[in-house]
């Protein structure tokens, strides 16, 4: 259809036979002044076509040996009819699709339009463009931060995938901070559970807590038992061995590593006193020729 060609009430007879089914709206090309007539996504012209006035497939332009069919292509190769009707024109009309890799903060939300999306994942959003139809824009959204946990081959130590950011490693158990534990690896001193604070151009995520129960410390296999109570202290503990030990070592250390006691004791039970040192976690070691190493966990508040 022609504009201006007086539609099927006033029918200019030298443009062509009036068929019926003419438009007297102005049919929305992408760009007439550059000679583009593709059919703009809100055009008036798709779907408005009749299926039996396409020409048949006489130079079988698809070699699939069949000359009855429809001709299945439009000027630009696409496949000619691409609803339930063939559109106006020698063109199917597609729609203006763009897809826009965007990344998103943890509980942030982006609006598109007048869409919001709060979700990561592909999201297909239909949008006005400035002085044009319709367009549809696919948004592929990411998360800023990726504060998943990855694991060593040997279980011994872990890391937050997500590189070139900011880090801080947590005991899930005690929601303590661990001060020494920044960088993106982490390996445990002691069985626990722990979780990373991931942060990255302006956002922060946290992982879930993993579960550890294989560290590198030894830990003895045999029978015997030591009870520290209470813990948590304010910094004073009583220390109770199952049997006596002619002679064994007492060692603590904070998360550094840095000892910050050290000492040999006979008795079966002994007191280690804290008092003096900053809230948190604390590594103690018994160690004897029986026993080997027996790791225990202190919490100071």
């Amino acid at each position: 259809m022609v504009l201006n060609s007086g539609g099927s009430n006033n029918w200019n007879s030298t443009i062509g036979t009036d068929d019926g089914g003419n438009l007297d709206i102005y049919p929305q090309y992408r760009d007439t002044a550059n000679g583009d007539f593709r059919l703009d996504y809100c055009s008036p012209l798709i779907e408005a076509g009749k299926n039996t006035y396409i020409p048949k497939d006489t130079y079988d332009w698809d070699f699939d040996n069949d000359v009855l069919e429809w001709i299945p292509f439009d000027l630009d190769g696409n496949e000619r009819r691409q609803g339930n009707k063939v559109d106006m024109g020698a063109y199917e009309g597609i729609p203006v699709q763009d897809t826009l890799p965007m990344k998103l903060c943890v509980n942030d939300s982006i609006s598109i339009g007048d869409t919001t999306i709060s979700s990561y994942g592909l999201h297909t959003v239909y949008v006005t463009r400035l002085g044009k139809c319709d367009s549809i824009v696919v948004a592929d959204i990411s998360p800023m931060v990726d504060a998943t946990i990855g694991a060593s081959m040997d279980s011994l130590s872990y890391y937050a995938i997500d590189s070139n950011a900011t880090y801080q490693w947590y005991d899930c158990t005690n929601h303590y901070a661990l001060p020494a534990d920044t960088n993106q690896s982490f390996t445990p001193w002691i069985p626990s559970s722990y979780r990373v604070i991931v942060s990255k151009d302006g956002c922060t995520d946290t992982s879930a807590c993993i579960t550890v129960s294989k560290v590198g410390l030894v830990e003895s296999d045999k029978p015997m038992t030591i009870t520290v109570y209470p813990n948590p202290s304010g910094g004073m503990y009583k220390l109770e061995m199952s049997s006596f030990l002619v002679d064994f070592r007492i060692t603590a250390m904070d998360l550094n590593g840095k000892v910050i006691l050290d000492k040999h004791s006979t008795n079966k039970s002994d007191q280690l006193d804290l008092s003096d040192k900053p809230a948190g976690i604390y590594i103690l070691q018994l160690s004897s020729p029986e026993i080997g190493t027996i790791s225990k966990r202190l919490v100071k508040e």
